[in-house]
């Protein structure tokens, strides 16, 4: 990627992946950063709340069936319900 401020559309899921990874590795608390990110879609971003929503769910949702350790066991059981809900939604 080329910049922070404008991705290109050949932006790879990888590449957002990497992203997210370098910018939350950061030893702060990554929820707040969640929390800021989510009040700037909610004031910027209003007709895309929705594809936001649908990208955080899925990446979730892809989550639930991996490996962890006991570090990230109650991140992963979080996924896994939202997995359920998801499934039992249709």
């Amino acid at each position: 990627m080329t910049s922070l401020v404008s991705v290109p559309r050949d932006t790879t899921p990888e590449d957002i992946a990497k992203l997210l990874k370098d910018w939350l590795n950061s030893y702060d608390r990554a929820e707040l950063r969640g929390a800021k990110a989510g009040k700037q879609f909610l004031e910027e971003h209003r007709s895309l709340q929705g594809l936001v929503v649908n990208f955080m769910v899925s990446a979730l949702v892809a989550m639930a069936d991996g490996d962890t350790d006991l570090r990230n066991a109650k991140a992963i059981e979080l996924c896994r319900k939202v997995k359920q809900l998801v499934d039992k939604s249709g």
